[in-house]
């Protein structure tokens, strides 16, 4: 990542409810419902940010603009920036008089338990400490605050722990149902009418809270514009289906996010957490391409470092749909579907070499494609836990 004067911290502000398209068929003979995800694609963003600097300069090509770095974007609430919760972490239950969870965390197991995996090297991963009794585990916030995720990040501990996590759901989906109106009659016209799911970004205040204010939701992300101009301090720009706008403001304050927390130990470490903070795509499907076997285990170098690790055990969540319009000469038309590892998704490594390199991958690609980084799709945490002898 080359960072420096070209770098710019943004928050852009929904001014109405985004449609995050699915990718499911849509349109005449095809569907009547504009299916949401449960956030904004990293892609639908980058999108947005080149194409306002390509109104500002149009003489530059697609593939200059494809040059520009944009990555995120993360809620932010009330100058809080949150991250996606991870996927190692099963909420027991939430007391919701103390605001205190329990939390089971998810490890690696000491064989692979007669469980079939993808790899004769890997191990299946499973809640440490759980309870005798039977329990329905709760779906939890989409989002962690960075304090607490850090703190998460941070604890080779396996036993259950219980925390304030304070998190943040993601955005309610809001249906609109739309129709068309033959003027001469007044009636709606046959096979015109279709439904529309957004994702409002405007919160409600908690049940039983003191203040009863609605708060705007906003999305972070850093760009680094290289050599192109850089865009002005306030901006509109389409995000998202049907062209909705969100307002863009540079955020100099959210530097610190992007920046390595000095909290977590990881010098000397050997056992290593990766989480993607945002949805990655991989040439192998979940298996990130830069892991090869080799003397019956999936080893590799993280992209863009020297450290050398060995894929012990991963907890992933189901592939998430990534496709779109291309408007790009020659190529005008939708683009293929492809499979993102969700945001959350773990994967438990055991260090081979070069760990003291860990703290410059914060928040770093590990995507196997170049571009695909660029787009800001495969952003990596980093944390630890306590490794066995598993193989």
């Amino acid at each position: 990542m080359n960072m420096g004067e070209s770098t710019r911290y943004l928050r852009l502000t929904p001014l109405s409810p985004l449609i995050a398209r699915d990718s499911r068929p849509f349109g005449a003979g095809q569907g009547n419902r504009v299916r949401s995800m449960d956030w904004i694609s990293p892609s639908v963003i980058a999108g947005a940010v080149r194409t306002a600097v390509w109104k500002a300069n149009d003489t530059l090509t697609p593939e200059q603009l494809k040059t520009i770095e944009v990555y995120g974007g993360f809620p932010v609430l009330n100058e809080r920036i949150y991250l996606p919760r991870p996927l190692d972490a099963l909420i027991h239950k939430t007391d919701k008089a103390t605001g205190t969870t329990d939390v089971l965390r998810i490890r690696p197991m000491d064989g692979n338990a007669g469980v079939r995996m993808p790899h004769a090297s890997l191990v299946p991963s499973a809640p440490v400490g759980m309870p005798e009794e039977d329990f329905k585990p709760e779906s939890g916030d989409a989002f962690w605050p960075l304090a607490t995720i850090e703190e998460w990040l941070g604890c080779e501990d396996d036993q259950p722990v219980s925390m304030k996590i304070d998190g943040l759901p993601a955005p309610v989906k809001e249906d609109r149902t739309n129709v068309t109106i033959l003027p001469e009659s007044g009636a709606a016209e046959e096979a015109r009418l279709f439904t529309t799911t957004g994702l409002d970004f405007v919160r409600k205040p908690k049940e039983g809270a003191s203040e009863g204010r609605l708060s705007q939701m906003r999305i972070g992300v850093r760009v680094n514009f290289g050599e192109y101009a850089l865009l002005p301090e306030r901006l509109l720009v389409p995000l998202g289906g049907e062209r909705r706008l969100a307002e863009v403001r540079t955020a100099k304050a959210d530097k610190g996010f992007w920046e390595v927390p000095k909290s977590l130990p990881w010098a000397g470490k050997k056992w290593l957490r990766m989480v993607l903070a945002t949805p990655a795509v991989f040439e192998r499907g979940w298996l990130p391409g830069w892991l090869q076997e080799k003397d019956g285990k999936l080893t590799g170098t993280i992209p863009g470092s020297g450290v050398s690790v060995r894929l012990v055990s991963a907890v992933v969540g189901r592939w998430k749909p990534l496709s779109g319009w291309s408007y790009e000469k020659g190529r005008n038309g939708p683009k293929a579907l492809r499979r993102m590892v969700p945001a959350g998704s773990v994967y438990f490594f055991e260090v081979l070499e070069g760990g003291e390199g860990i703290a410059d991958l914060w928040l770093h690609s590990v995507c196997d494609c170049q571009q695909d980084g660029r787009d800001g799709f495969g952003l990596a945490l980093w944390g630890l836990w306590r490794g066995r002898q598993t193989a």
